[in-house]
Parts: C-alpha cells; structure tokens; sequence
C-alpha cells in the first residue's frame, strides 16, 4: 500500500506482488465491504465489518530505489 498526500488530493495505493491490479482509492470510496474513512500520511483508516481498521504502509524489500535519474530542475533566482 502506498499514500499520495499533495495539497488538497489524497490517495491510497494498493498494489500486490502477485501481479493484481492496482487500485487507486480516494476517501469515501469502497474497497470490497470496507469504506476509505481517511487517509493520511502515516495510514489510513477504513471502516467495515467489525469496526474501523487502522493500516500503515510497509515498504516492499523487493523495490530498488531509482538511480540516474536526472537532477531536479531549479528554482528561478530573483535577481534584483
């Protein structure tokens, strides 16, 4: 699972080794008889069958972090 927090937009990613589709989920939405309650940046809560479920992301250890990748483009510099 992973969770995009930017601004006002917030989305949970569940993703699966096993190849399954990726679901992209905003708050509100459902996610088989569970509810997206909220989502912030250390876990989401969804409510369901049994009360709410409070989820944290856990990192993949099969994922590589990114190399050469181009540098970040510059902020422009105010020259007064």
């Amino acid at each position: 699972m992973g969770i995009v927090v930017a601004g006002p937009t917030r989305q949970a990613i569940f993703a699966e080794s096993s190849g399954a589709p990726i679901l992209a989920l905003n708050e509100g939405e459902a996610i088989g008889s569970f509810t997206l309650h909220q989502i912030a940046p250390d876990g989401i809560e969804l409510t369901g069958p049994g009360g709410p479920y409070h989820l944290v992301p856990t990192p993949d250890a099969t994922v590589r972090p990114a190399t050469n990748l181009p540098p970040p483009p510059q902020s422009p510099v105010d020259e007064k």
